[in-house]
């Protein structure tokens, strides 16, 4: 089987990456979008605060259509924190409509 990213092949047909694929963190008509308040508070660029958030979309495809738990790389891990602070569009719209599920963050347990 060829794996893309850490995807299975075909996994861009799969209904929650269609999903995940077309879906916007937080609401489209604001002074500073998500991303760009990403960018900020970790002094990245546009362009890199975009890469993670697409590392961000692959980190919970996986999550949800792997077996076992994900850990997320930091970058990511800075999106997901930020995502959660948006708690309405988290909780109400992306869990619910774009992952069917439930999605918890928490803690590392520590270790390797």
């Amino acid at each position: 089987m060829q794996v893309t990213f850490g995807q299975p092949a075909g996994y861009r047909d799969h209904p929650v990456w269609l999903l995940l694929s077309r879906y916007t963190i937080g609401p489209a008509n604001v002074g500073l979008p998500f991303a760009k308040r990403l960018a900020r508070e970790n002094g990245w660029t546009d362009a890199h605060a975009a890469r993670v958030i697409e590392e961000y979309r692959r980190f919970c495809f996986l999550s949800v259509t792997g077996d076992g738990e994900m850990t997320p790389s930091d970058a990511v891990d800075q999106v997901w924190h930020l995502h959660l602070s948006y708690s309405r569009d988290y909780w109400e719209r992306f869990c619910p409509n774009v992952l069917g599920r439930a999605l918890h963050h928490g803690p590392t347990a520590g270790g390797d």
